[in-house]
């Protein structure tokens, strides 16, 4: 009666190593993408709060006549002009400004 040994094979430490250093190759080459990922959310975060901030500004005037009036809303200094709108007496032109954002807004007098 023989005895039959099995033979347990692993990986050796250089395919280890190997596999290790492959990895962190991929991971250098994926972290600048991710890092501007990243960036590019804080960003559209910030836009869609100065925009509910140009909204809220364009809703507080609804009741203002015609002129300029400046509103800090969040934080952000808003400039609201209401005016005529062109070619119609009964509407006016509603614009909310932040920096190099605004947002218009047609409605009834």
């Amino acid at each position: 009666m023989s005895v039959m040994k099995k033979q347990i094979r692993g990986f050796t430490l250089i395919e280890i190593i190997l596999a290790l250093g492959f990895l962190s190759i991929l991971a250098l080459a994926i972290m600048p993408s991710i890092n501007s990922m990243v960036k590019m959310d804080e960003a559209n975060k910030e836009d869609s709060k100065i925009v509910f901030a140009l909204e809220e500004a364009i809703e507080s005037t609804y009741l203002y006549e015609e002129g300029r009036y400046s509103l800090t809303i969040n934080s952000y200094p808003i400039d609201v002009e209401i005016s005529p709108y062109e070619g119609d007496d009964k509407l006016l032109k509603v614009k909310a400004s932040f920096e190099d954002l605004s947002l218009d807004l047609v409605r009834e007098r």
